[in-house]
């Protein structure tokens, strides 16, 4: 139904959709028809959001993240949370990724690097900006990376979210929706956590 939720982000972080949505392709050209995916646990949530997948190496399965709200603590901060699955087909049941003590985390995207697994998020505050965190095991314990926050000093706050990374040779691009101003995207090549950026005027 369209605009369902009256343009409220109040009423689609308390009663958006609990379930994912997932197409298949064997050339990332043709897709098949759209499936709805189901996981345990995911009733409690007031919305499954931005989900991201990443292959989990060292489990020889899949990690698909998201960010939620939930019941439980009545749609407080959103956090992020996470299904394994090996075909695409089962999921084990939702659990808890990483949670900020300070603000809610949208937006988690997880890549895989010499046995950590990097894990960048938009944080809500504290700083209103993206974050990246790290651990050598896909489910964490995450700790921040603090060098990366020096990056991130050099845009403005409040304005980037849903960051993307591809590898390009020996170092990594960081894309990131520049929102706060009207359509754009902002990128960073990164090398050890050293960026050089590449930013709408």
């Amino acid at each position: 139904m369209l605009n369902q939720y009256h343009n409220s982000w109040t009423e689609i972080s308390e009663h958006g959709s609990k379930k994912l949505v997932m197409w298949e392709s064997t050339d990332l050209i043709h897709w098949i028809s759209q499936q709805m995916i189901s996981i345990e646990g995911a009733n409690d949530f007031g919305v499954m959001w931005a989900p991201d997948v990443v292959y989990d190496s060292q489990n020889n399965d899949y990690i698909v993240n998201w960010s939620s709200s939930t019941m439980q603590d009545n749609y407080g901060p959103k956090a992020i949370y996470y299904s394994r699955t090996s075909d695409f087909k089962t999921f084990s049941k939702a659990q808890l990724l990483y949670r900020k003590s300070d603000s809610e985390v949208i937006d988690s995207a997880m890549y895989e690097e010499d046995g950590w697994y990097y894990l960048f998020v938009k944080s809500g505050a504290n700083p209103e900006t993206i974050i990246l965190l790290r651990s050598q095991q896909s489910t964490g314990p995450f700790e921040r990376v603090i060098d990366f926050d020096e990056s991130m000093n050099q845009i403005q706050h409040g304005k980037y979210e849903a960051p993307t990374a591809v590898r390009v040779k020996d170092q990594w691009l960081l894309f990131l929706d520049y929102y706060g101003t009207g359509a754009g995207v902002c990128s960073f090549y990164w090398k050890n956590v050293e960026c050089r950026k590449i930013c709408p005027q």
